[in-house]
């Protein structure tokens, strides 16, 4: 272990010498992550890899060993302590100013987020991250957070939205196939997850083929094919089959994937008229020894656990699990339009990136203009031409900016917090009245018919700004 360990810091201190290399932030990078990330192996040597930081790269060595130290905790599932961490980091690549960094920071700032079940600060990481890709004018930084902004929204059943933020990954994926073959799996296994959670047979199998077709030695690819096809025997109601491979998954998989499976084994268990499997599971789920306190998982858990009470005639276990569902449900709610507003600033502020890109296009092109006039007057009618063009155009772009932000805002009051108030108005009615079962159940069916209502509204401020509205 120790020599792995001294090959390790002699590559670091490799790469740290090179003062040449581009890319030499993305492999310190890269390498820490393989080393503290994905296995413990190397815990026990991190202070000789701090040693080769300091020695080496003195300005971001307090930035790279937090960054250790917090790689560490979130794999031991210490979110809270990583979360902090990553905190520190950010501050101190803020003071030094490498943006760099600072997209790393972010992003995994937003994993330990989405790990402790709070989307909306996860979401807004992304934002932030998203913003240092483009201070960095990287296509391919950009991709990779549209993909883990696509987690956010299937999280919260947002599929449309994940979509979206699926399909830009994917179009730079096209222009550069070359470039990182894990991100185009990542983008499979994205699609697969969504289209199976909206039960689309067809748009499933087909990612499962891609899946099935990729190179062994992408990471957990066996676990992804094990997934992917006890979701196919999911969707053929094949239930007994599909536990056999879920029960797989919940004993060998990571962590961060832990619960998703255990929900599905839970969901799978009572398809299959196994109710107290399913409870049991559940039970666990909720039993607090878990940092994953999501509103829309805690939300299905106590819903699924009120119906196996009510089928087993337990109508006081089932109204208890039905009331607390349905404060998990207004928290979801208040959550929902938060996360709105948040997609809404990440797509004007890709608006805004795109077109201070062209401001400083323009500004190269003036300079350009203004020393071809210098050397020739003869072709001062020609360049005067295409400046008045180029300024017209800057103008045009300013005013579809205003235009799409005014839009932008009309539609997000208007629309979007119109079924926000349906849904909060609900909750009230529900806190006031003692309700039965059935009254219950209708009040869920308005809630969720709402909460479907918000998501096309989001989908058309999507669409709107995407131009295909």
């Amino acid at each position: 272990m120790a020599a792995n360990t001294m090959n390790s810091a002699d590559s670091l201190k490799s790469i740290l010498v090179q003062k040449n290399n581009s890319l030499q932030k993305e492999d310190v990078v890269t390498l820490l992550k393989r080393a503290f990330f994905a296995s413990s192996v190397n815990d026990k040597y991190q202070n000789q890899l701090a040693d080769t930081l300091n020695k080496y790269d003195k300005v971001n060595s307090t930035t790279l060993n937090t960054f250790i130290s917090a790689l560490i905790k979130r794999r031991q599932q210490r979110f809270k302590e990583a979360h902090d961490l990553l905190l520190k980091a950010i501050y101190i690549a803020e003071k030094n100013k490498q943006t760099y960094y600072l997209y790393v920071l972010y992003n995994q700032l937003a994993y330990a987020q989405t790990d402790m079940g709070d989307a909306i600060a996860a979401l807004f990481s992304y934002r932030q991250a998203k913003r240092q890709a483009g201070i960095l004018n990287n296509e391919y930084y950009q991709a990779v957070v549209s993909l883990n902004i696509s987690d956010v929204y299937t999280n919260v059943q947002f599929y449309a939205q994940a979509l979206v933020y699926l399909n830009e990954a994917q179009a730079y994926c096209s222009k550069h196939p070359d470039r990182d073959l894990s991100l185009i799996h990542n983008i499979y296994l994205n699609k697969g997850e969504v289209f199976f959670k909206q039960k689309r047979a067809d748009s499933l199998d087909f990612y499962t083929d891609k899946i099935n077709n990729e190179s062994d030695w992408i990471v957990d690819i066996g676990r992804s094919r094990t997934r992917f096809a006890a979701y196919q025997l999911l969707l053929k109601r094949n239930y007994p089959a599909a536990i056999t491979l879920i029960k797989k998954l919940v004993k060998d998989t990571l962590a961060y994937a832990y619960d998703a499976d255990c929900w599905n084994l839970a969901e799978t268990y009572f398809n299959n008229h196994q109710p107290d499997s399913a409870k049991l599971i559940l039970q666990s789920l909720l039993a607090g020894n878990r940092q994953n306190e999501a509103p829309e998982l805690q939300y299905k858990y106590y819903q699924l656990l009120a119906t196996i009470a009510e089928q087993a005639n337990d109508y006081h276990e089932a109204s208890l699990n039905s009331r607390l569902a349905l404060k998990q449900a207004e928290k979801f709610a208040h959550n929902l339009v938060q996360l709105g507003d948040l997609s809404s600033q990440i797509r004007l502020d890709q608006i805004e990136s795109s077109y201070q890109a062209d401001k400083l296009a323009y500004k190269r092109e003036r300079i350009l203009l203004m020393m071809a006039i210098a050397l020739s007057v003869l072709v001062v009618v020609i360049i005067g031409m295409f400046y008045y063009n180029t300024k017209q155009k800057r103008h045009y772009e300013q005013l579809l900016y205003a235009s799409k932000k005014k839009t932008l805002a009309y539609m997000n009051s208007h629309e979007v917090r119109r079924h926000l108030s349906n849904i909060l108005g609900l909750c009230a009615l529900l806190e006031e009245e003692n309700l039965d079962q059935e009254e219950l159940a209708t009040f869920n069916k308005y809630m969720l018919e709402s909460a479907r209502q918000m998501d096309e509204s989001l989908k058309s401020v999507e669409q709107e700004l995407s131009g295909d509205g």
